[in-house]
């Protein structure tokens, strides 16, 4: 079996795809062991910013879409939701992660 020969631009952009994956394990990390404080953080950044604004926009559709109200203190159904994101965006980060080191090797 030939090996496919790397330059060193694909290489290149290779790491960039790992390095660019990895905030998205971290937070998804961060996602499942602390989701109320990950909440918390969500909830006052979208406060932050008004409806013209768009990552307060963004933020609201998250919020609606996990069945979060920032009014209410969190309950345990959005926590685990939010843990479900979790797991989700580490499996996402390991799958392409490991098909890149996979090419990379």
């Amino acid at each position: 079996m030939d090996r496919i020969s790397l330059t060193g631009q694909s290489v290149r952009v290779m790491w960039f795809v790992v390095l660019t994956f990895l905030p998205l394990a971290g937070y998804g990390v961060l996602n499942v062991v602390a989701p109320r404080t990950t909440l918390a953080w969500q909830i006052r950044s979208t406060a932050r910013h008004g409806d013209g604004d768009l990552r307060g926009s963004v933020g609201r559709f998250f919020q609606r879409l996990f069945g979060i109200d920032p009014e209410t203190p969190t309950d345990g159904a959005s926590v685990r939701r939010i843990r479900i994101l979790g797991v989700v965006e580490i499996l996402i980060s390991v799958l392409v992660i490991g098909v890149v080191y996979a090419a990379m090797s």
